[in-house]
């Protein structure tokens, strides 16, 4: 597919009037935003300015390499969709930085990245602040992400990602809880169907006092495939009465696939509530039968199963075009 077969497929996720952004190769191509929204080139971004000891060498890369740093300024409450296409460009650098007190809904589609891409997001979710973040993540190439969100005083973020990417993954989503009062939900999907291996660090800090966070994540191996769930989650040295909870699912479709599912704690404060799960098995024959004596084929109940089991992602999109968008990767994913 060349590029104006992607713009134009691209377009078809985009409602009229809608606030938007599509971005190709790190940069702004289409917008459509109310003066509220701007997007600003080259915006000079430091993480220590929120958190020390944020780094790695993904991190180190991008930032040594990529050309440009676009950031993505709300000043105001909306709801916005960003699309990503990507395929010259192989180091991108994004920021997100919503202002304190702005309730804002943020649908974020990596819709074409080929070639093998480095990526980077920072979101700095203020004061107050209400956020949703929805991540589709669609590549079809091997991928390497790295996603830090910093939330403060009394935020609210919701940070929801769905990965069906057809190559070798290497995944990291990091929420730093920094300072009192901050919560997050976090809920991650991936559907492994490539006979490859995919890893997916998340990650959940809490820095402060009063914070809370929740991690589900659920995970579909198919195909011979590989999947790897690193969970962490951490509780900091006086971050009294913090609560921390974690889930990971994960559904085998076959004989010759995995997951691994790695839940760890680390808590260093004694008066905070902490307690993870982790529960992985093969598809229910007796669900199968019982669809199958229904009418359904096997591939038919297979599908209907793992739409059902991603739901947790999908359910509160009322987007008519992307949620047609999301059912219709899935499916062809499972038709790999």
């Amino acid at each position: 597919m060349n590029f104006q077969e992607s713009l134009v497929k691209a377009q078809c996720l985009i409602q009229e009037d809608e606030d938007y952004i599509v971005f190709n190769d790190g940069k702004p191509i289409r917008t459509h935003l109310k003066e509220a929204i701007s997007v600003e080139m080259d915006n000079y971004f430091d993480a220590t300015d929120y958190r020390q000891s944020t780094e790695n060498s993904l991190i180190e890369d991008i930032e040594k390499n990529a050309p440009f740093s676009p950031t993505v300024h709300i000043q105001s409450n909306c709801t916005l969709k960003v699309i990503h296409m990507n395929d010259d460009e192989q180091y991108i650098d994004y920021h997100i930085l919503i202002d304190r007190d702005v309730e804002c809904y943020i649908i974020n589609i990596y819709f074409q990245v080929t070639g093998k891409t480095k990526i980077k997001m920072d979101v700095v979710v203020g004061d107050s602040a209400k956020v949703v973040l929805k991540n589709i993540t669609n590549a079809y190439d091997e991928l390497e992400v790295n996603i830090r969100s910093f939330c403060l005083r009394d935020s609210n973020f919701t940070i929801d990602d769905l990965s069906l990417s057809d190559k070798k993954v290497r995944y990291q989503n990091s929420v730093y809880l920094v300072e009192e009062g901050s919560y997050c939900s976090m809920n991650n999907t991936v559907l492994n169907t490539t006979g490859k291996e995919q890893t997916y660090q998340y990650d959940i800090y809490q820095d402060a006092p009063h914070t809370t966070s929740v991690m589900n994540s659920y995970g579909i191996s198919k195909n011979n495939s590989k999947l790897i769930f690193n969970c962490r989650g951490k509780i900091a040295k006086g971050a009294k009465l913090a609560d921390m909870r974690q889930k990971t699912k994960g559904l085998i479709m076959d004989l010759y696939s995995s997951i691994s599912g790695n839940p760890v704690l680390e808590i260093d404060e004694n008066d905070v509530i902490a307690n993870h799960g982790a529960a992985i098995g093969s598809l229910d024959e007796q669900e199968l039968y019982y669809l199958m004596s229904r009418g359904l084929t096997k591939e038919e109940s297979e599908r209907l199963i793992v739409t059902t089991y991603v739901a947790p992602y999908y359910k509160d999109i009322q987007d008519i075009a992307v949620l047609k968008y999301i059912l219709q990767e899935i499916e062809t994913q499972l038709q790999a």
